[in-house]
């Protein structure tokens, strides 16, 4: 029973599908068709076997020198990384990709409006006690992870640094190369370039509404394989493509924001040794 050796496990809203498609192209990794399997936060009872059928086996693992899954819900679950050391061991690696707090809580906010799960304004969506802002915490998150893992098994990447421009994508690839131990060259044919994952007013609005509907019911019956599916065939940019884009996040809105995160981006600092001026306000002057 072959099962992986690494996990991307966050963060949502932050390029994890970009390197899904990098990884899932590399000639030496496995990962499944199907990103977010949701095994360790969703699906655990299930157990070990029902995981396992997401990866090679019969010898065919054998043909690859890294296997892994994506799913970015796994970072923010108190006790997924426990379940993860009873299945996979302490060995098993972890790739993780943090966001600014505040550019990542208003591209959930904006998909949430478009999905109508969320009506309300920024500040109730993002008030200090919901689960949208805590999932900018990220220094809670990796010290609840550092308890169990060694911080040598994470590759820790910065949104705003990998996406820079395709000489830092290139340089980030690399990096991810050799945490993995797979060859730098298996990425070098692959279009390196972002797509743009503009969230727009979809052109059909309820009946984009009631194709969530149908997606939510999916995701509860574990059906929810079908969904990349339809987005690798490209059926939701030909029924529903935008024709309105959200504006930028408000100043005001910014600013309070900014604030309120102040003091965890201080704490990861010290967390990880590293600065991250890239995301403070006073970045620029």
């Amino acid at each position: 029973m072959a099962l992986p050796d690494f996990l991307g496990i966050g963060i949502q809203k932050a390029g994890t599908s970009w390197l899904h498609q990098q990884l899932y192209r590399h000639p030496q990794v496995f990962v499944p068709d199907r990103k977010e399997i949701h095994f360790f936060n969703r699906w655990y009872d299930k157990g070990k076997e029902w995981y396992a059928g997401f990866f090679p086996s019969g010898g065919s693992e054998k043909s690859y020198k890294a296997i892994g899954e994506f799913t970015p819900g796994y970072i923010f679950r108190e006790n997924v990384p426990e379940r993860i050391v009873e299945v996979l061991g302490t060995d098993v690696k972890f790739i993780v990709i943090l966001r600014n707090p505040v550019d990542r809580l208003y591209s959930f906010y904006k998909m949430k409006k478009v999905q109508a799960d969320f009506k309300g304004r920024i500040e109730e969506f993002g008030n200090l006690d919901s689960k949208t802002f805590k999932r900018g915490l990220y220094a809670v998150q990796l010290k609840n992870y550092f308890r169990f893992f060694k911080k040598e098994n994470f590759l820790i990447l910065i949104y705003e640094e990998l996406f820079r421009d395709p000489e830092s994508q290139k340089a980030h690839l690399d990096r991810l190369a050799r945490f993995l131990d797979i060859s730098p060259e298996g990425f070098r044919t692959i279009e390196q370039e972002k797509a743009v994952n503009q969230t727009v007013i979809p052109r059909y609005q309820s009946l984009y509404r009631g194709a969530l509907w149908v997606r939510k019911h999916m995701l509860k019956a574990g059906a929810d394989w079908i969904i990349p599916l339809a987005h690798k065939v490209g059926i939701r940019k030909r029924l529903f493509g935008g024709v309105q884009s959200f504006p930028p996040l408000s100043a005001s809105d910014r600013q309070w924001l900014e604030h309120a995160y102040a003091s965890s981006i201080n704490e990861l600092e010290i967390l990880l040794g590293r600065d991250l001026n890239i995301w403070k306000p006073d970045r620029n002057g």
